[in-house]
């Protein structure tokens, strides 16, 4: 579901700017439009408006949060091929293909964790179930107790959680 633009926006394109999808269009100083079509209700538009302009399709205010606390992708490196579309999709080229240490190859890591937007591309995109989204608060505790790797990956012997 889209996001919508108020006519209380300033044009000041941080939205525009942080849009993983360019669905936002307008000129600096006018109000700005969510193409509908393209917006994939990530909210990240939202986050970033400095007037709080951006509301869901249930006319909300977009929670803002900082972008270390947005969901970020986990990896569970025994679905991931290696296709890279996760890679290629990636709107703030955050995820890059690296050898495991136990033998996988070429698996997704997120290698740029502080300029994760946590948009969501990458899990929509894999073709194997390999990635999902999840609370920037249970990464940490994931990472805390070596569920998961400095690079979101998942421990092999670990289960995986359902998809959110």
């Amino acid at each position: 579901m889209p996001h919508y633009i108020h006519d209380t926006c300033i044009g000041c394109t941080a939205c525009l700017t942080k849009c993983p999808t360019e669905a936002i269009v307008g000129d600096k100083k006018q109000l700005h439009v969510i193409i509908q079509e393209k917006c994939i209700d990530c909210g990240v538009c939202g986050n970033v408006c400095p007037v709080t302009c951006i509301t869901d399709q249930f006319d909300r205010l977009v929670p803002k949060k900082q972008m270390t606390a947005r969901p970020r992708p986990v990896i569970n490196k025994d679905n991931c091929t290696g296709c890279e579309y996760c890679v290629d999709y990636c709107p703030e080229d955050v995820l890059a293909m690296r050898n495991c240490d136990d033998g996988h190859v070429k698996v997704s890591h997120l290698v740029g964790e502080k300029k994760c937007i946590g948009c969501a591309l990458c899990a929509e995109i894999c073709p194997h179930d390999a990635i999902h989204m999840t609370e920037a608060d249970e990464c940490k505790e994931l990472l805390e107790a070596g569920i998961i790797t400095k690079y979101y990956v998942r421990n092999a012997a670990e289960p995986v959680a359902a998809a959110s």
